[in-house]
């Protein structure tokens, strides 16, 4: 069953046609499959006049399909871009703004819970952190695909994966297939920034941001051809309508800006809009008229002929796909908050009438787009009543669409005046709105300050914090994140750490809100082991935003290191809770089931993470295997830890670790002979993994102990003293050597070497007793006593119950 939406306003839309996809003609209903290509300009695209892109796959599509040539964005961002697209509502009523610190209400309904209610399949490939199930878009979906196997355990707003791995998503989705009718949306990260290059696309887009921007688009436009290709050879794609849409566009200089998010000219939300399928639209075309990505979920419906909800505020262009005139006038509405919220400048608002573009800033702007498509042209002081025109219908549209009343029907009482504020309308005209920075100045300071963190990633840090001091000490008070973030990343990159944290506790003054600033402080106070603050900055981050992951994370590390192992498998556990993908919590918290004995939930999380960890790509990720594999062999759980580290070598059979500590589990089974075999395969990888010659002369000395053959008696201490010579500072290598020197009746030796393992290894059991039984053998009983009992008094506790009994009988047979 739908769910409900209550809202205050409703926007009556009229159901239009019914195409043949639909029931109401007697057919079967068409899948849909939805390709939403992030950041991605209309100009890009070949078929959009772009000469220097490589889109033949899009432009095919496009050519035997309905393209929209003036599609429009409502707001540059992704996450808030792709909820218009999904429920049919501006960011003024589904009230997401921008990306990360919003999610999507379960009172929306969503295009998919539609599809999903008429009998469809609905499935979801998504591409980017950014559109995690966590903000809320997967409602509807029996498939949300989101799985990254990130190197990270924090996962941010860089974690993505590209086009030819979501096509290797999508095939595997293809081949499980039942034949049931489908809704699936598959999304490409690609064009976002950082450019990578594609060699295999072709070369020449290697050259500039721009052309490697264009080689993003020619290598999602190469995987976009694969999959309609999939589908053609599975006799699917003549059922299934196409639907192939930007969420938001790119600048690159035009207006100062790089990128996107600040500023709403047509680089940023001019979008493309192509329709395909040969049996629903027999004729190709190409549509003048204006719409919005808003639009796209009422006419999707109103192709298959299902009802369009009354509070949608998109209105359906089909008849124009079918070639007719369309009975609405539309407006279009943008907004960008990015701004606002980051730095502090006024919000961005707008609307496009005819052909006439208005934008509401401390500076108003107004463009004929008609001959100034290139928004270079502000027209506001020729056309001052026009502009004042447009902009009471801006609030009479940010009024209606966000729920209050319409400012034509009564006059606005100040709360209404307070909320139309709040959701980011402030009149040009208004006077409140010159104390405000317009973004058209911020932006060029804001680019000043990214030239001094390009120095920055360059390493020129010198330069870049003279060039910081010149741009601060000319523009005296300004204050801006990115001025925080360049002086806290100088500091700390030049060895001023203390100066760095500094940095970013007075830049949470200034922006009390910046999740960024929180999280860097607080990993860098729990570097500093300062858990109190640590866990006060988490806390504030999870008050102001429950879904941040990381500060769950570093909760449980810090409750780690309090040896609170509960405390610390509950943080993971709702870390888990809101990123089920996140490999790398997930192999944390498996460790952490193991350290705490909880061998069964261990076990279910050891084989989910079995089956994920050939996509492992951080060493971080193996290692904390590695470390899942040595405590299961510590708590003597044998057979877990022999299949966690034979998977760790057969993903990764270069690890020497790996190999090492699998050789240490065949010990604890008795096959010293394969324990010896993987020690040397350890080496053979890393001949100067100091700790595999520790353990092969560790092994040696068993040997010699059981034979009393001088031979393994001297390759052990051969190997001992190799590792000391690799690693002075490992302390089994000199508990094992002293242990030989015993043997050897060299006493001051062996005495030495138990001291510095000590001394190295405060709490090493193995080398108190070593010790104490050196000098009772000797008869310094007094000695012998005074290590066990600074052991007993100082790490007692931490023993297990069968060290605990070797403790007693040694206190036994020396005070007897």
């Amino acid at each position: 069953m739908m769910k409900k939406l209550f809202v205050a306003f409703l926007i009556p839309v009229l159901v239009g046609i019914v195409f043949s996809a639909s029931t109401g003609k007697g057919e079967k209903n068409f899948n849909l499959l939805f390709i939403s290509l992030d950041t991605t300009r209309a100009d890009s695209i070949g078929i959009y006049g772009n000469t220097k892109t490589k889109t033949p796959n899009l432009d095919n599509l496009g050519q035997n399909g309905i393209v929209f040539k003036n599609c429009y964005a409502p707001v540059p961002l992704t996450l808030p871009s792709h909820c218009s697209i999904f429920t049919g509502r501006y960011p003024l009523a589904h009230q997401v703004r921008n990306n990360g610190t919003y999610y999507l209400g379960d009172h929306e309904l969503t295009m998919a819970e539609i599809f999903k209610s008429h009998g469809y399949l609905t499935s979801a490939i998504i591409a980017s952190f950014t559109l995690f199930s966590k903000f809320g878009l997967d409602q509807g979906f029996d498939l949300y695909d989101e799985s990254f196997h990130s190197q990270n355990m924090i996962l941010n707003f860089l974690s993505e994966i590209t086009a030819d791995k979501v096509y290797d998503k999508f095939a595997a989705w293809l081949r499980q297939h039942d034949g049931n009718k489908f809704f699936l949306w598959v999304h490409f990260y690609d064009p976002h920034y950082p450019y990578l290059p594609h060699p295999e696309v072709d070369t020449k887009f290697d050259h500039t941001n721009w052309m490697r921007y264009y080689g993003e688009i020619s290598f999602a436009d190469r995987y976009v051809g694969k999959i309609i290709d999939d589908l053609e050879a599975k006799n699917l794609l003549d059922d299934t309508m196409v639907v192939i849409v930007g969420d938001h566009g790119e600048a690159f200089g035009e207006h100062g800006e790089y990128g996107h998010g600040i500023f709403c000219y047509e680089e940023s939300l001019k979008v493309p809009l192509i329709f395909y399928n040969r049996r629903l639209f027999k004729k190709s075309s190409f549509v003048d008229e204006r719409v919005s990505i808003v639009d796209l979920m009422p006419t999707i419906l109103d192709i298959y002929g299902y009802e369009i909800p009354p509070f949608l505020q998109g209105i359906s262009f089909a008849r124009l796909i079918e070639g007719k005139k369309d009975k609405h006038k539309r407006l279009i509405y943008f907004e960008s908050m990015d701004g606002q919220e980051k730095n502090n400048w006024a919000p961005l608002t707008g609307i496009i009438e005819n052909d006439y573009k208005y934008i509401s800033l401390p500076e108003t702007e107004l463009y004929d787009l008609s001959n100034d498509s290139i928004e270079n042209n502000n027209l506001v002081n020729k056309e001052m009543r026009l502009a004042k025109n447009m902009d009471k219908k801006l609030m009479e549209f940010v009024s209606t669409f966000s729920g209050l009343p319409e400012p034509s029907k009564r006059r606005l009482t100040p709360d209404d005046i307070k909320k139309l504020k709040s959701l980011g309308y402030i009149s040009s005209f208004d006077s409140k709105s010159n104390k405000m920075i317009d973004p058209k100045k911020g932006v060029i300071l804001y680019a000043a300050i990214e030239g001094v963190k390009e120095k920055i990633k360059q390493g020129f840090f010198d330069r870049a914090e003279k060039e910081l001091s010149r741009i601060t000490a000319e523009n005296p008070g300004l204050s801006l994140p990115n001025i925080y973030q360049a002086s806290y990343e100088i500091k700390k990159n030049t060895g001023r750490e203390s100066e760095a944290m500094a940095i970013l506790e007075k830049g949470l003054i200034d922006f009390p809100d910046n999740e960024e600033f929180k999280i860097q402080l607080a990993l860098s106070y729990f570097d500093k082991r300062q858990w109190e603050k640590t866990e006060e900055l988490c806390s504030r981050l999870l008050d102001n935003n429950p879904l941040f992951t990381g500060a769950y994370i570093l909760l449980g590390d810090i409750n780690e290191n309090k040896n609170k192992i509960e405390e610390a498998i509950r943080n993971y556990e709702k870390a888990l809770e809101i990123e089920p993908q996140n490999d790398m919590a997930k192999a944390k918290y498996t460790y952490l089931l193991v350290k705490n004995d909880q061998y069964d939930k261990a076990i279910t999380s050891l084989s989910e993470l079995q089956k994920q960890m050939e996509h492992f790509i951080n060493p971080a990720q193996l290692e904390i295997m590695v470390d899942t594999g040595i405590l299961l062999a510590e708590k003597n759980e044998l057979e877990s830890a022999l299949a966690v580290l034979q998977k760790v070598v057969e993903i990764s059979p270069s690890h020497p670790e790996a190999w090492l500590n699998l050789g240490m589990v065949y010990l604890k089974y008795g096959q010293i002979d394969k324990a010896q075999e993987h020690y040397q395969k350890a080496i053979e990888i890393d001949p100067d993994f100091a700790m595999a010659y520790s353990n092969l002369g560790m092994l040696n000395f068993t040997r010699y102990m059981e034979s009393n053959e001088n031979r393994l008696r001297d390759n052990a201490l051969d190997n001992y003293n190799k590792a000391i010579r690799l690693n002075p500072d490992l302390a089994d290598a000199y508990n094992g050597r002293g242990a030989i020197y015993f043997s050897l009746n060299k006493i001051n030796e062996a005495i030495l070497d138990f001291k510095r393992a000590i001394e190295i290894k405060p709490d090493y059991f193995d080398a108190y007793i070593n010790i104490s039984v050196v000098f009772y053998q000797i008869g310094h009983k007094s000695e012998a006593i005074k290590y066990l009992n600074s052991y007993k008094k100082n790490y007692h506790d931490r023993l297990s119950q069968e060290e605990k009994e070797a403790l007693d009988r040694l206190f036994s047979e020396l005070k007897k």
